[in-house]
């Protein structure tokens, strides 16, 4: 995003357009319990617009523009939220196995958390504890089996 704004003066300004624009749809799209629908007028929460939403608005701040703090801090609680479910999803490979795994919003949460300050070293040591749920190969040392 820096690198766009340091481009000639008719670039930086589309580009801070288009960032200003985008700034304001977040906003708009966003629901009571914080998280963002993809769509305007949608009532469906959904989590990797919204983790990704977060990501852009940290990366906005970063490059110097206004970002309304409750707007993210709503964004970050409600990822945070999520991450708490530790909810897994199934896993199929090879025609008919499957194992359970984390869906691929939690490490994007962590991440994005962690750039916005908000590092959630409980949900990071538990699935430190149980990485087969962040694999979707077949691990040969199985540390979740039932």
């Amino acid at each position: 995003m820096s690198e766009l704004l340091q481009k000639g003066d008719a670039s930086r300004k589309a580009a801070a357009a288009n960032v200003l624009e985008a700034i304001r749809k977040i906003k708009m799209r966003q629901l009571y319990n914080g998280s963002v629908t993809l769509w305007d007028n949608d009532r469906t929460e959904q989590w990797w617009t919204s983790i990704y939403a977060a990501h852009f608005l940290i990366e906005a701040r970063k490059a110097g523009f206004e970002v309304d703090r409750s707007l993210l801090e709503t964004l970050l609680n409600y990822i945070n939220q999520r991450l708490s479910v530790r909810n897994t999803i199934t896993y199929y490979y090879n025609d008919n196995q499957q194992k359970k795994i984390a869906p691929k919003e939690v490490a994007y949460s962590l991440y994005v958390l962690a750039l916005g300050g908000k590092t959630n070293i409980s949900v990071m040591n538990y699935y430190k504890s149980k990485p087969c749920l962040l694999y979707t190969s077949p691990s040969p040392r199985d540390y979740c089996a039932h």
